[in-house]
């Protein structure tokens, strides 16, 4: 080949042409042999009516697949609460709804949360706790004294005696007297003279009276566990 037939020129473009073609054909390839890209679709809110309740609930549509969003009405829950009282302690001027509703502005100004609108809302709804909720209905307990109560006081009578009887018990097992029980002896072998119980806490104690005769007993220390009265036998 001669030196006018060959350009270096020439040669550069015809393989960069080639190139570019066969790059063109693998994409087309790929795009025809692999799988349709799938795209997620924005979650779309459908616009709220004129006039519409703003506590109704809400669809949200993910896909084609919608789905409810549940929003609680505390208000009418409180309402349907008080309304197992007896109505006729509010005043006249009062209703259920207007209480209910002053609860619930309270509940937002406090510093519990949702956990003290939970418990206000079970408390005024359990059937046995009667008292709360005619004292919430007759004003004795106002909105805003409600929101502050603890745990204890919002219970029911018959749940709020077990919470005091099981306190009173770890306190007494605090005591010194309860200690001292859990050191002595029941025995039924001797009676007590005031009212004739034979149960009672023994503390057998002896002392060396002198050492190489061994132990001298003392007189029995005894508690009736019936009337607490302490007797030597």
């Amino acid at each position: 080949m001669s030196g006018s037939d060959w350009s270096p020129d020439e040669d550069v473009s015809d393989s960069y042409e080639a190139s570019s073609a066969m790059n063109i054909r693998f994409v087309d390839h790929l795009a025809q042999q692999g799988p349709s890209r799938v795209t997620q679709r924005r979650r779309s809110r459908s616009p709220m009516k004129p006039g519409a309740d703003k506590h109704a609930d809400e669809v949200i549509s993910v896909g084609e697949v919608p789905r409810m969003k549940p929003r609680l009405d505390l208000v009418a829950m409180i309402g349907n609460a008080l309304k197992k009282g007896d109505l006729g302690m509010l005043p006249s001027e009062m209703s259920a709804e207007k209480l209910s509703a002053q609860i619930v502005e309270a509940l937002r100004r406090s510093s519990g949360g949702g956990e003290v609108a939970r418990a206000v809302t079970q408390a005024l709804a359990d059937p046995l706790n009667v008292d709360l909720r005619n004292a919430v209905l007759k004003g004795e307990v106002s909105p805003e004294k409600l929101v502050t109560l603890d745990e204890v006081s919002l219970l029911n009578p018959k749940e709020r005696a077990i919470q005091e009887k099981a306190r009173r018990e770890r306190l007494d097992q605090r005591s010194v007297e309860y200690v001292e029980k859990l050191s002595l002896t029941v025995t039924h072998m001797f009676t007590c003279p005031a009212c004739g119980s034979r149960e009672c806490f023994a503390n057998f104690r002896s002392t060396d009276f002198v050492k190489w005769q061994g132990d001298d007993q003392t007189p029995t220390l005894l508690r009736c566990c019936k009337c607490s009265l302490s007797f030597r036998q």
